[in-house]
């Protein structure tokens, strides 16, 4: 039991005769952090006299600021008799670190001239109370966890008592992975098993990385000794842990021809796919996809959003093609399966000659056939046919190849018997295996007699007669007028004027299209208003004015007025321009282009030119704070020569339409947007179109749409909106990265103050020995006045 003595004097006497003292000595609690002081109060003289005092004085002890006041007599001396005063305990509570420090003092009045008063004190530091044992460090052996692999955990601890045991707790977040008690000290070890760890893993669907605490309790017997202290590991997973992508299957889609044959061919197989996938491991599947495309050039890409379908169009392009699948797990990471077919080559049968002429005699007809096929090897034969027909829609077959694997035909033939007095139709038809056919049509007229009489019936004209009154072949000339009731096309028979014999007359095109100035027209004059038929509304008047209702130009364009709203329809097949609006520059009041009325909508199916440009002002919506432009995918801005080459468009801002209401399939993005930050290279070029200007002043640094990540590419540009919000997220990823720095830091701080700590103890070490090594020198003078 520690313990000492602390000297005083009286106030009217010298210390080398009589002195007062306090003997004290104090037991500890190591469980409750305390000590119990006694402190005792005696008075000695050492000379040959004696003192005393019968009556009762009052003396105090003060411990640690508690005061302990008591009524005595005393009798001192002679040579060292001593009289104890009393005594007085106290019990103090030590800091958290088990220290502390407690000052003792004793006072009072002998009320004995000869003594004087009493005044003694000291401080003394307390034995430190051994608390929490010190927790260094906390690490794994390897930090990337890997299914069914054990890892070992490595951590130090500095236990302050031999009775001491430590209650350690590994969690991962607020999961409990692992507990246990050790008595150890210095650097420990455990294992954490391959369940253990497969725990872990299980416990990050989401993420690819995290954090492990290790806390420590210390204890004494079953009570918590000062507080816990934890200590933080990263962890990530290795890049094995990711779905499973396998089993991947494909086959030609459907029943047809090219399954029948076991082909792939080219713009007539569809491909169906599937294949097997799993997530494991805590993670679940996000997002399976099938793509089919060429290898070579990744050419007529078509993407399947499932493990499994058949693409929406037949394969165009032949070659090698690879389908890949591929799985993405919650956590981000993927796997793919891949798979190669060759899809041959393909092309539907063409004729390239088909001519059918009379000879002589006239009753034979001689015809050359030249066809092409695809032939597959042998696995696409095909059938041509030869058939004519006379006047009388009697049919002949003259001529038929069937199953012909040879790839194409060319032959001469004649057909004879056939009457000089009827003209032929002559129809060849090439079909293959898949159904696709060509078919190619010639006319043979009669044999050519200047003039023929069939009696009772009428007169040819240039060949035999076969029908009506007058047949005549080739074009005929007429110096006066020609009286008739009507004229009827040759293509079908159907008629193409028609007088009615009550002064109407009709203009038609029964089955297409009715022209008016096809060719070499000048202008077409009305002479009065043009209306519907039923002539209920005008379509156009006289003088030019436009009435709702249709009318179709020349060209298969058409101009449609229904309801006060103007279509222009075009057809640009041949290269030429749909329709142009031009302005009258020579009138002042025609100064606009293509003015619309203020509840008018333009609608332009097509391409709109504009030769000089859009000047500020040429489109215009007065009447409403927004303007729409409407497309079923894309509004594009590109060159006015070149559709493939792309413009500047200007404006004060781009907002994104991100509204919920717009978005299916939300989830949020899984850790890794760093890691595609870093893995898409940026690169510095000069584009196409401004060097074919004469533009080299104007370098742009960007993405090559080809070589970036696919969730930052959009066809054959950058999404800008994706990319700004994959910035966002790889800054937010950072700034997790920066808080496990700063709580490194923290843990540094902690060994500091620990390091600092311990110093303090030292020095409260050297001064109680100084203290002691004070005492012992007083003493040590007190034996020497004696002597």
């Amino acid at each position: 039991m520690p313990s000492g003595t602390i000297y005083g004097s009286f106030s009217a006497k010298s210390t080398s005769i009589a002195r007062p003292y306090i003997n004290w000595s104090y037991t500890q609690n190591t469980t409750n952090n305390q000590s119990t002081i006694t402190a005792t109060l005696v008075f000695v003289r050492y000379d040959g006299y004696r003192v005393w005092n019968n009556d009762a004085s009052n003396f105090t002890i003060t411990i640690d600021g508690y005061n302990d006041t008591e009524g005595h007599a005393y009798d001192i001396g002679p040579n060292g008799k001593t009289d104890t005063i009393f005594s007085s305990s106290r019990t103090v509570t030590h800091d958290d670190d088990g220290e502390r420090k407690v000052t003792i003092k004793a006072s009072g009045n002998t009320n004995n001239s000869a003594l004087g008063t009493i005044s003694l004190s000291q401080t003394i530091t307390l034995n430190t109370i051994a608390r929490a044992s010190d927790f260094t460090a906390f690490t794994l052996s390897n930090t990337t966890l890997n299914t069914s692999t054990a890892t070992t955990i490595n951590y130090t601890l500095g236990r302050k008592s031999s009775s001491f045991s430590h209650a350690m707790t590994l969690k991962f977040g607020s999961s409990t992975i692992a507990s246990w008690s050790t008595s150890g000290t210095g650097n420990l070890t455990r294992t954490l098993s391959s369940s253990e760890v497969n725990s872990i893993i299980n416990k990050m669907p989401t993420t690819t990385g995290g954090t492990l605490s290790l806390t420590m309790q210390t204890k004494s017997g079953s009570t918590n000794i000062g507080s816990s202290k934890t200590i933080n590991e990263g962890i990530s997973l290795n890049s094995a842990i990711k779905p499973s992508a396998s089993g991947l299957s494909v086959a030609i889609a459907g029943s047809g021809r090219d399954k029948t044959i076991g082909q792939y061919v080219q713009n007539i197989t569809k491909i169906t796919a599937s294949f097997t996938r799993s997530a494991g491991y805590g993670a679940s599947i996000s997002s399976s996809t099938i793509n089919v495309k060429r290898q070579s050039d990744g050419g007529n890409s078509q993407t399947l959003s499932s493990h499994s379908g058949t693409t929406a169009n037949a394969v165009s392009l032949s070659g090698v093609y690879i389908i890949t699948g591929t799985v993405k797990d919650s956590r981000g990471r993927t796997d793919t399966v891949t798979h190669t077919i060759t899809v041959q080559a393909y092309s539907v049968p063409k004729i390239s000659r088909f001519t059918a002429v009379r000879k002589s005699p006239t009753t034979t007809i001689e015809y050359g056939v030249g066809v092409t096929w695809t032939t597959l090897g042998t696995s696409n034969p095909a059938t041509l046919t030869v058939v004519g027909k006379d006047n009388s829609n009697v049919s002949t077959t003259h001529y038929t190849l069937s199953g012909s694997t040879a790839g194409s035909v060319g032959t001469t033939r004649t057909a004879t018997s056939q009457s000089d007095a009827s003209s032929y139709i002559f129809t060849l038809t090439v079909t293959d295996s898949f159904g696709k056919k060509a078919t190619a049509t010639v006319n043979v007229g009669t044999s050519f007699v200047e003039l023929t009489i069939s009696k009772g019936y009428g007169i040819g004209i240039g060949k035999v007669h076969e029908r009506g009154a007058l047949d005549v072949a080739g074009e005929a000339y007429f110096k006066d007028n020609v009286h008739t009731r009507g004229i009827y096309g040759n293509h079908n028979g159907t008629s193409m004027l028609q007088d009615h014999g009550n002064g109407n007359v009709t203009l038609s095109a029964q089955v297409g299209d009715l022209y008016l100035g096809y060719q070499n027209t000048n202008k077409i004059r009305l002479s009065q208003d043009l209306f519907t038929q039923d002539a209920s509304s005008t379509i156009i008047t006289r003088t030019g004015v436009m009435y709702p209702t249709d009318i179709y130009l020349q060209d298969s364009n058409s101009v449609r007025v229904v309801d006060n709203i103007v279509t222009i329809y075009g057809n640009r097949a041949n290269g030429g321009n749909s329709f142009r609006v031009r302005s009258h520059h020579n009138s002042s009041s025609y100064r606009n282009d293509l003015i619309i009325s203020d509840s008018g909508m333009a609608s332009f199916e097509g391409i709109v030119y504009a030769p000089a440009g859009f000047r500020s002002g040429s489109i215009l919506n007065p009447n409403s704070n927004i303007m729409y432009i409407g497309a079923n995918q894309e509004t594009r801005v590109v060159s006015a020569g070149d559709l493939g080459t792309y413009q500047a468009i200007r404006a004060s801002s781009f907002p994104t339409g991100s509204s919920i209401l717009y978005k299916e399939n939300v989830e949020q993005l899984p850790d890794g947007a760093l890691d595609i930050v870093l893995g898409n290279r940026v690169f510095k070029y000069h584009l196409t179109s401004n060097l074919n200007n004469g533009i080299y002043d104007k370098p742009k640094v960007g993405f090559i749409a080809e070589m970036v990540d696919s969730l930052l590419r959009d066809e054959d540009g950058v999404d800008t909106y994706s990319i700004v919000s994959i910035l966002w997220k790889a800054v937010q990823e950072q700034h997790v990265t920066i808080e496990q720095l700063i709580n490194g830091n923290h843990d540094l701080y902690d060994i500091i103050a620990v390091l600092s700590t311990q110093k303090d103890e030292q020095d409260g070490i050297i001064r109680t020995l100084e203290e002691r090594l004070e005492s012992l020198t007083t003493r040590v003078g007190s034996l020497e006045e004696v002597a």
